[in-house]
């Protein structure tokens, strides 16, 4: 999915699915892939009704806080241009980002998420967020800046996904992605707990993300390791 390689050599089992190591980035990925309508259906829903397995989760309410505390620059550089802005938050969950950009952002402005599983964004709406059940379209908006907060290793083809991105998004403008770096760890036993098979697909690193972003136009302001 990053380097095009087909070079790989298996890397960890859970559930019966198997992740490889490519011999070529040391990207991480699960293969054979999710059929695509089994995904989509596990996407919609929050369940893999073959296996049992219910990835609905639940609404954190201090990622309120922490995403407040993250984003601060960005914030802070928004405000400063002392004029309404739009934001947009891809796979937005339960909406703790959205919260935590809607109380901060400028008078007037638009935090806007977007999110496929219909529980969450249901629960979201509750909240008087505005979510959008639905993956973001290509072309649609033109937003100050993108957030993409834990959906890496949910996306089978990420660069697609940065390139639908990149048509929404303004000429400067910020696109934020959070993720884990698992694709670093040398060893299966170096991770804590399970990977979450096969609700999650893909395992970067930091070199993995950094590839992606430049292939597809981006530039790299910061990199912020928690």
């Amino acid at each position: 999915p990053v380097c095009e390689s087909k070079a790989k050599e298996k890397w960890a089992s859970e559930r019966g699915f198997t992740v490889y190591r490519c011999i070529g980035c040391k990207f991480l990925y699960l293969s054979p892939m999710v059929q695509s309508d089994d995904l989509q259906d596990a996407v919609r829903n929050g369940r893999h009704a073959a296996i049992g397995l219910d990835v609905r989760s639940r609404r954190i309410g201090r990622k309120v806080r922490r995403y407040t505390r993250l984003l601060h620059p960005v914030l802070a550089a928004l405000r400063a241009g002392d004029r309404p802005v739009k934001w947009i938050d891809v796979g937005c969950g339960y909406g703790e980002l959205l919260e935590a950009v809607s109380s901060t952002l400028p008078k007037d402005s638009l935090a806007l998420g977007f999110e496929p599983m219909t529980h969450k964004a249901m629960q979201a709406r509750s909240r008087g967020l505005t979510v959008v059940n639905d993956y973001l379209p290509l072309r649609s908006h033109s937003a100050d800046a993108i957030s993409m907060m834990d959906i890496f290793s949910h996306i089978p083809d990420f660069r697609s996904l940065l390139r639908v991105a990149s048509s929404n998004l303004k000429r400067g403008g910020y696109l934020i992605i959070e993720t884990g770096n698992l694709a670093d760890l040398e060893y299966r036993e170096e991770a804590p707990g399970e990977l979450g098979l096969p609700d999650h697909l893909t395992f970067a690193g930091e070199s993995n993300i950094q590839r992606l972003l430049t292939d597809t136009g981006f530039a790299i302001d910061s990199v912020i390791r928690i």
